[in-house]
């Protein structure tokens, strides 16, 4: 199944878009390129000073026990992590025995880290992962917990690295 998203910018305090998105097996999440689909987590617009919020910013997107999903074509930003029974769970995308291929997309500004994996296999393909921030059981960037990850043209930016904790496979890279 695909769903093809339209340019926009979907954010909880723009458009009410309410996250995490909790991904299904054989998903394809496609937008309409990496500049003019964005999945924006509310980080940056959130106020822990203002009115007191209805929901705070967590993390964009779940996917757990699936298989075959795709996300190309657009920028997550702005989340905040959120605990999935697991220390290290990143404000961007937390996989847990799945696997996940990114293709032209921007994984940027997320509290807690970008992405974490468990027990999972990743591709990226022309993905962007930057200005992140890590925490005490989180990379800032990408986090491989027992999880295999190929890289074809990954672009990281500051404060943005790559950490494997009990990777069994090896990391392949081709930046």
């Amino acid at each position: 199944i695909t769903i093809h998203l339209d340019e926009g910018v979907y954010s909880p305090y723009q458009t009410g878009e309410i996250y995490s998105l909790n991904l299904l097996p054989n998903i394809t999440l496609k937008g309409s390129g990496i500049n003019q689909t964005i999945l924006d987590g509310g980080l940056l617009s959130f106020d822990p000073y203002g009115e007191y919020p209805t929901s705070f910013p967590t993390s964009m997107i779940l996917i757990d026990n699936c298989e075959n999903i795709n996300i190309s074509d657009l920028s997550i930003v702005s989340g905040n992590h959120q605990t999935h029974d697991n220390s290290g769970t990143a404000g961007g995308i937390n996989i847990f025995n799945s696997n996940l291929t990114l293709e032209n997309t921007n994984v940027s500004g997320h509290r807690y880290g970008a992405i974490s994996a468990f027990s999972s296999e990743l591709t990226f393909t022309n993905t962007i992962v930057s200005r992140n921030s890590g925490g005490l059981f989180n990379s800032a960037g990408i986090q491989l917990n027992n999880s295999y990850a190929n890289f074809h043209n990954l672009t990281t930016v500051s404060y943005t690295h790559l950490r494997a904790h009990e990777t069994k496979a090896n990391i392949v890279c081709r930046l």
